[in-house]
């Protein structure tokens, strides 16, 4: 499971309405050590905030209650806002059920853009700054350093102080439209190189269409560099 930070940040007056401010933050710190040792969270990636209690709760002092235990009432691991429900039996033999609110806070490494990125610009280190967000309600994954970024470019245009993620970058051709290219034609361990003109783009080990300058003939290649593409084993002429 994720590392988690547990942090508390509780309204008294907004929580606990029945009770001391000293049986108020014991309270509170009562339910989230509950919440933070059945979710088996730490200090690392995630806060933890109490949000709302029930009354049948608030009415109650930490020195009243002999057990105490939580269930989330959602599925997979809490994010957000979630639900719980508390099952309480108290020194008198009382038991009872009732429910909490936590909000979880998912929070993880990832690379900011301190400019506005063009659409196709590659990363550079002065472009971008290295922060810690929240990552709760995100769905793609964060891009986490420049390396994981070599040899691709921004695919839509990036405004400034957005958090980048993966699907925001896309590899960088190696050939492109119109571009000229090498062709090497391979067969029984003889090459042949001719001139020709991209016709698609395209990255390494990607197929693109070329038009051989000598022969006027349309192939079908393979990229294996920038400026250069091979005759696939079985390559046809359209």
């Amino acid at each position: 499971m994720r590392n988690i930070r547990l942090i508390v940040f509780v309204s008294a007056a907004t929580l606990f309405t029945s009770v001391s401010h000293a049986g108020e933050s014991a309270m509170a710190a009562r339910l989230l050590s509950v919440a933070k040792a059945t979710l088996q969270v730490d200090e690392s990636h995630t806060t933890i905030r109490l949000t709302r209690v029930a009354g049948a709760i608030e009415a109650l002092s930490p020195g009243q209650i002999a057990s105490l235990s939580i269930t989330p009432l959602t599925k997979g691991t809490p994010r957000g806002v979630t639900p719980l429900r508390v099952d309480v039996t108290t020194t008198g033999g009382a038991s009872f059920s009732a429910q909490a609110t936590i909000d979880v806070r998912h929070f993880d490494s990832a690379l900011v853009a301190l400019v506005d990125l063009p659409l196709h610009t590659a990363l550079k280190n002065e472009t971008i700054v290295q922060a810690w967000v929240d990552v709760t309600d995100r769905h793609d994954a964060t891009l986490e350093s420049v390396s994981a970024a070599t040899g691709l470019w921004t695919q839509h245009a990036i405004a400034k102080g957005r958090v980048l993620s993966v699907r925001d970058f896309a590899p960088i051709p190696a050939i492109r439209a119109r571009d000229e290219v090498v062709i090497s034609y391979e067969n029984a361990g003889l090459t042949i190189t001719a001139s020709g003109t991209a016709i698609d783009e395209g990255v390494v080990g990607e197929t693109v269409r070329v038009r051989n300058l000598t022969s006027g003939k349309v192939i079908h290649t393979e990229v294996i560099a920038p400026g250069r593409v091979r005759v696939r084993a079985r390559g046809g002429v359209s």
